[in-house]
């Protein structure tokens, strides 16, 4: 049961990364490269509709990937229902917290590694914020899962209603803010790589996936920046 159920987290972690976070990432690396690339151009008009459709989808993709994200077990899940979200799988874990023991984890790092238990343990102690702890703290995990509720509340009420559905009076429900955006999906990066790192013992870092996309080039071809004219030049 133990080991079944660490595979299934595991494999459920990957695919929230693959599916939901990777894209995340890149597409605000995207629009933050657009930003950029915006506030140098000193053209016309042109390209003004092309940006607002830009911002528009970004936000409308982000809004909904970071709710997916922190989409919440169903109270009463129909039998063949299994979403998948991050605050899922912390809630699977958290209910199961027992699992992650520390011999459990300690016994991931291989034996080659110099000073191999006394890193582990380290590594242990710092995930679970306590240095006594067996077991992966229930407290702990669900610490993270109320972070990533109070982080993604304003954008949970703007996806449900303005981009999935239409507010009668959408000033009742403000405009995106790009802070609270941005602290979501940092917030979300951060829990994530605590828990690759506590189911697999390795670190990752999300955003490493950010220095493959650079688009700023072909932005630079429909917003291209203003050359200074030489002195003496026409």
């Amino acid at each position: 049961m133990a080991s079944y159920l660490i595979s299934l987290w595991r494999k459920r972690l990957t695919r929230i990364f693959d599916e939901q976070l990777r894209d995340l990432v890149i597409n605000r690396h995207i629009m933050r490269q657009a930003n950029d690339v915006w506030k140098r151009h000193k053209g016309g008009n042109g390209g003004g509709r092309l940006a607002q459709w830009m911002v528009q989808n970004y936000l409308a993709f982000a809004t909904t990937t970071i709710r997916r994200l922190s989409e919440p077990p169903p109270e009463q899940p129909r039998k063949s229902q299994t979403s998948l979200s991050l605050v899922i799988l912390l809630e699977d874990m958290a209910a199961n917290h027992k699992l992650l023991s520390r011999r459990w984890y300690t016994g991931m790092y291989p034996k080659r590694i110099f000073n191999r238990d006394f890193r582990a343990n380290r590594d242990f102690n710092n995930l679970c914020g306590n240095a006594k702890a067996q077991f992966m703290p229930e407290r702990r995990i669900r610490v993270d899962i109320a972070a990533i509720k109070r982080a993604v509340r304003p954008i949970k009420r703007l996806v449900d209603k303005v981009v999935a559905h239409t507010e009668e009076d959408r000033r009742k429900k403000g405009r995106p803010k790009w802070g609270q955006i941005n602290k979501a999906i940092d917030l979300l990066v951060i829990i994530y790589k605590r828990y690759h790192v506590l189911l697999t013992a390795t670190a990752m870092d999300p955003f490493d996936v950010e220095r493959l996309v650079n688009v700023t080039n072909d932005l630079e071809r429909v917003w291209p920046r203003v050359k200074k004219c030489e002195k003496g030049g026409v």
